[in-house]
Order: C-alpha cells, then structure tokens, then sequence
C-alpha cells in the first residue's frame, strides 16, 4: 500500500448571485447580423455562458464546501484515509458571506497545523487561488507559512505542493503536450484510469451550487470526500512513480 503524509484539500464552489448582478457584459462578436432580436438572442446567449463560468472566478463565485483527506497511520499495515469537509454553513451565520469567513477560517487552520505537506488536483490553478482570493475579498487572514502558491514547483513530487494534475499532465507523453483523443485529464479521469476508483455518484460539479441550496450537504459531502480521497490516493502513486 502506498502512503503518504500529505494532506489533499479540495474545494467546492457556486456563483455568487449578488456580485454576479455587477458582473460586466461579455464582448459579443455579432458579425454581419442586423436583426436586433438575433443580436440579443446572441448576447443572451453569451451572457447565459458567462453566468455559468461564475463559480469558478472568486469575484462572482464564493465557496461552498472545503474538503481534506489524510492517511491515518496506525501501524505499518494499516493506513485508512480520514475525510473531513467543512461546509458553509449560512444558517448559523448572519448571511453567506459571514458563513464563508467562517469556513475559509476553518480550513486555514486545518492547513496550518498539517506538518507532511499538501496535495491538490489543478490546486496551484484554481483551488489555492480561489481561497486566498476569497480570503482577500472578505478579510479573511492567509498564514503565509501554511504553503508557497508557486506555480512552477508543484508538479515534482519533493515540492511542499503537489499538484497532481500538473505532475501527471507533465509527465503525459509528449511531455504533457500530447493529447491524440483529445480526452479531458479530469480528476475522474484519472482516478478511474489509474486506480479503477469512480465517484460514488453521477453528479456534474457544475450542479453542485444548487445541490447546496437544496440543503442536500450529504451529497455534496460524498462528492468532496471522494474528490480529496482520490488526489490523496492519485499523489501517493505519483510519489512512488515520479521524481
């Protein structure tokens, strides 16, 4: 079995439906069109896939759930992986903006006292970014000490951050350049391919923000928990296998 000490974090995320209000219009190309409805339809349209991206810019999108995955070691044949996820909790706040200062605290001080390093999957992209952005924009403290968000020295495995997504990609064939089927290098992809590990349910992230408002936080959780399982599991087989 392999085993690391690392500490996998990863992050949920929905489009913030205030600041979304204050988003700027998309540039829209509308070419040789003269009818003023299609024009619209067009920029309706574009305004429709802008709105969709919201989750994933920390300008319109705010965090819903924050999860970490870590080998309990208890002995030298029994390592189990422990989960944890934070979710928002608005209820108990006065509002979600509150809830989210609370949140992204939380999971600061998960990181801060983690001494084995940590691992993300496109972390040094988007989740390291988007918390520390998140904690920008709503005065949340970041303990610079916890981890270096540089993007270049995450993909080798002696790197304090492992990305596993840029580990992987780089060592693709063609040195992550080559990709013949055009085939998305997701997480799922990955986890299914190298440890035959599939998520525990069919759900699109990009649906998880309602499931949140749904106050469905079970299946949010599952789907946090096994995304954060499956980068630890993912950074220990690049460990054994990648310099």
């Amino acid at each position: 079995m392999y085993t690391s000490k690392r500490l996998a974090v990863d992050i949920e995320t929905q489009p913030d439906p205030i600041a979304g209000q204050d988003m700027p219009l998309p540039e829209v190309a509308t070419g040789n069109l003269r009818d003023p409805i299609k024009i619209q339809e067009k920029i309706d349209g574009a305004r429709a896939a802008q709105a969709a991206q919201a989750a994933l810019d920390p300008h319109f999108g705010r965090i819903i759930s924050i999860g970490f995955a870590r080998r309990h070691i208890t002995g030298p044949e029994h390592a189990p992986i422990e989960t944890q996820v934070f979710v928002r909790d608005d209820s108990a706040h006065a509002g979600p903006q509150a809830a989210e200062q609370a949140l992204l605290r939380q999971a600061w001080d998960t990181l801060a006292v983690c001494a084995g390093g940590f691992a993300t999957f496109n972390g040094s992209g988007f989740d390291l970014p988007f918390m520390v952005r998140r904690s920008l924009l709503l005065g949340v403290a970041v303990p610079k000490s916890v981890f270096s968000l540089s993007h270049f020295d995450c993909r080798h495995t002696s790197s304090e951050h492992l990305d596993v997504m840029a580990c992987l990609h780089y060592w693709e064939c063609g040195n992550g350049q080559s990709n013949p089927l055009r085939l998305s290098r997701s997480l799922t992809f990955y986890a299914s391919r190298l440890l035959a590990m599939l998520p525990p349910l069919p759900v699109d992230h990009a649906t998880l923000g309602a499931v949140f408002d749904s106050g469905d936080f079970k299946t949010l959780i599952d789907v946090n928990a096994w995304d954060a399982t499956a980068t630890l599991r993912l950074a220990e087989l690049c460990e054994v296998y990648y310099p």
